[in-house]
């Protein structure tokens, strides 16, 4: 088994047409048939394909009849034609009668194309190379490949593959003659014992799998679909369309459509070229972590979504697919931001706890939430005791009517306050002290909280 140089395509400009440097160059292993069912060309993806120790890569003229004598003959590599009357002889010798192209009226299928079934030998790699992709790459000792030149056998006298492929059968003319040229696409190889007889449904076996392939999509404890190129989400899975009323496909978004997609802050909904899925299908790369808005048409509750997706491809053709997005729950909105509320006033409650001042918060009420320790050691209260309006008790009697009056006109116009009153120390003693309060804000301009300081004068 020989290649044809690669590097020696360039240099044949003269002698090659580009056709040919293409036939041998293309990913997807060809052969070309002349009428006496021998190999008059084959391309170096077909020498790996079926591992021939006498497949040559090769595509010169040759003439059916004379010229392909040395040529190895297709029966040579034992490839059957699966669930079909046809032989090799009949399509060779009628490929051009309408006839004899029928095939199999399956889905998969257009009317040149047939499954096969051939074996080849399981070969050893002596190119013993850390693979690109191995998680496990550099962890194990290098292996001399010269300790296992002439072990072929040894390590694999008994294992071979079975091969089951879906061909593509195409006639041309040249010169006067006839030709077929066969591709295959999709194969699935099967290592087994040589002894052992397999016995293969290529269709049955192409329509399980895609029916496992949906299955495990749809038990996916995520919210997942799919998109093709232009955008269209084409299946959402069975959590997807369970929370989407029964939607099973979207049509694709249009620029000017309105987004059912929010910022995770719900300050706007995203744009048209902000949407996960049309990001992944613009830059065709993967989509890190991604957080988004969105709203429950039944209920009107905010959820808090993180997204995250990638392309798909065809990995026999590399055609484009589309995009397989995911997405998990985060948590609803409103509770996600009163916890992260909490966790704030947590962090500023013990800033605030290190200030040399009193400094205490109320709700958009008024009522008491929090009173740094140094105040509670000042008034000698528990905390239980400053909940609601109690924290008006350490105000002077004679002051209270006033400062009342002054935090009622603050709190009605969301405006900072500020007044002179006496307050009561831990021993009963009144002191004179400032007392200065100020709103927190939403973006709204509702009043979230009241940040509130005194200090002795």
């Amino acid at each position: 088994m020989r290649y044809f140089p690669r590097s020696s395509i360039f240099d044949l400009v003269v002698t090659m047409d580009f056709g040919s440097r293409l036939f041998l160059d293309s990913p997807f292993p060809t052969l070309s048939l002349c009428r006496c069912k021998r190999i008059i060309a084959a391309n170096n993806a077909a020498v790996d394909f079926f591992k021939h120790k006498d497949l040559e890569a090769d595509c010169q003229d040759v003439s059916c009849g004379s010229g392909c004598q040395n040529k190895i003959n297709l029966e040579e590599l034992h490839i059957a034609i699966q669930g079909r009357d046809l032989t090799w002889s009949m399509i060779l010798e009628g490929i051009h009668e309408p006839l004899l192209r029928k095939v199999d009226n399956g889905a998969s299928f257009s009317k040149n194309e047939a499954y096969v079934k051939f074996q080849r030998p399981v070969t050893v790699n002596l190119n013993n190379h850390d693979r690109f992709d191995s998680p496990t790459e550099g962890q194990f000792p290098r292996i001399d490949s010269r300790s296992l030149t002439g072990m072929e056998d040894v390590l694999y006298h008994s294992q071979q593959e079975t091969v089951t492929a879906k061909i593509i059968i195409t006639s041309t003319r040249h010169a006067g003659q006839d030709y077929c040229q066969v591709s295959f696409y999709s194969s699935h190889a099967t290592q087994h014992h040589a002894n052992r007889e397999i016995h293969q449904t290529p269709a049955a076996d192409e329509a399980w799998l895609s029916k496992c392939k949906t299955a495990m999509f749809d038990n996916v404890p995520l919210l997942g679909y799919i998109t093709d190129p232009a955008g269209k989400i084409t299946y959402l899975n069975k959590l997807t369309t369970a929370l989407n009323s029964g939607v099973s496909s979207r049509l694709a978004p249009l620029p000017g459509d309105i987004s059912d997609m929010w910022t995770d802050d719900f300050s706007r909904r995203l744009t048209h070229d902000e949407l996960p899925y049309i990001q992944i299908l613009k830059t065709r790369q993967e989509l890190k972590p991604f957080k988004y808005g969105q709203i429950d048409p039944r209920t009107g509750r905010k959820w808090i979504l993180r997204a995250w997706g990638c392309t798909l491809y065809d990995m026999s053709t590399g055609e484009f697919l589309g995009a397989a997005m995911f997405a998990e729950v985060m948590g609803h909105f409103d509770a996600m931001a009163e916890t992260s509320r909490l966790e704030r006033l947590k962090s500023f409650e013990s800033i605030c706890d290190t200030m040399p001042h009193f400094v205490w918060t109320a709700d958009q009420d008024g009522e008491g939430q929090w009173f740094s320790s140094q105040w509670l050691e000042y008034t000698g209260l528990a905390p239980e005791a400053y909940k609601g309006m109690g924290w008006q008790q350490t105000i002077h009697p004679e002051d209270l009517p006033r400062f009342r009056q002054t935090f009622k006109e603050a709190h009605e116009k969301a405006i900072n306050y500020e007044i002179e009153a006496r307050c009561r120390r831990y021993d009963g003693t009144y002191r004179w002290m400032l007392k200065r309060g100020a709103p927190i804000k939403d973006s709204d301009g509702r009043v979230l909280i009241w940040v509130c300081k005194t200090h002795t004068l």
